[in-house]
């Protein structure tokens, strides 16, 4: 899935709890022009969600070619190693 981020301003990703207890989800980027509301988030069993990501570039500390591409990594480690993708275009 690509989600497209608007310049200098903000998107949301879809996303449930797949499993039949609360867990906590651990959501990261590989660019730090795309900037995460949270970093991780607990889930009761089965109910959506919504992860919010801005997208700064030049943010302080950032390298790189300024990249209008990134990759979201939804993990859920207590309850699986398998994570979740979602491409990320500015």
């Amino acid at each position: 899935m690509i989600v497209r981020v608007a310049l200098q301003g903000s998107a949301t990703v879809p996303f449930r709890n797949v499993f039949a207890v609360e867990a906590e989800f651990v959501y990261s980027t590989d660019n730090p022009a795309f900037v995460l509301a949270r970093s991780s988030e607990k889930l009761p069993p089965k109910k959506p969600s919504t992860i919010s990501i801005s997208y700064r570039p030049g943010t302080a500390g950032q390298q790189g070619s300024g990249s209008r591409m990134a990759k979201l990594t939804v993990a859920c480690p207590k309850q699986t190693s398998t994570q979740w993708v979602f491409y990320l275009q500015a």
